[in-house]
């Protein structure tokens, strides 16, 4: 009975052009959500970094303060040598536990990390901001013209400076602790 079916050889049904058209779609679908992080990844990568090392750099600061009762070396200012050696355990000076507040790697474009003078700079290559307050307000911290944070209720604010001006890239590079 089965074999009296013949299947015509004329082409494909409907529902198998369905199935084909679906695959296909799905397909490129599954290429495109592949493809797409790497394309918009590129540009936010940075920025992701730069948010991480503030944030970590005010941790940092904290928890030295935290643990040895003052601030440390150089928390106000650009984050140098100074600063940088003291939170990474290698001042025992200023650290003498060594203990390892933060890693900073070297340098790299687009990662951040220290230079050769031992300043610690973001993934564009400018200098982090560091302001802090015992009594707990910072009274004036800033990235950008325009971006200034007045009265954080917090001890300890880190900032970059984006080289380029008041422009779209320079809000992009633009990153703070506080927000």
């Amino acid at each position: 009975m089965l074999d009296s079916v013949k299947r015509s050889s004329d082409g494909l049904t409907f529902p198998e052009i369905l199935i084909a058209i679906c695959a296909v779609i799905l397909v490129l679908f599954i290429a495109a959500a592949m493809l797409f992080p790497r394309l918009s990844g590129g540009e936010s990568a940075p920025r992701a970094a730069a948010k991480n090392d503030v944030v970590q750099l005010a941790t940092a600061i904290t928890a030295y303060q935290t643990e040895y009762g003052h601030l440390p070396p150089g928390a106000n200012g650009p984050v140098n040598r100074t600063l940088a050696e003291v939170l990474t355990g290698i001042d025992a000076t200023a650290n003498p536990r060594k203990i390892v507040f933060m890693e900073i790697a070297p340098w790299k474009l687009k990662r951040g990390g220290t230079n050769a003078a031992g300043d610690f700079l973001d993934p564009w290559g400018n200098p982090y901001f560091v302001a802090t307050s015992a009594s707990g307000t910072i009274g004036q911290a800033g990235s950008v013209t325009g971006r200034t944070a007045y009265d954080l209720p917090k001890p300890v604010a880190v900032w970059n400076v984006p080289a380029t001006t008041l422009t779209r890239e320079a809000h992009r590079q633009a990153v703070t602790s506080w927000e």
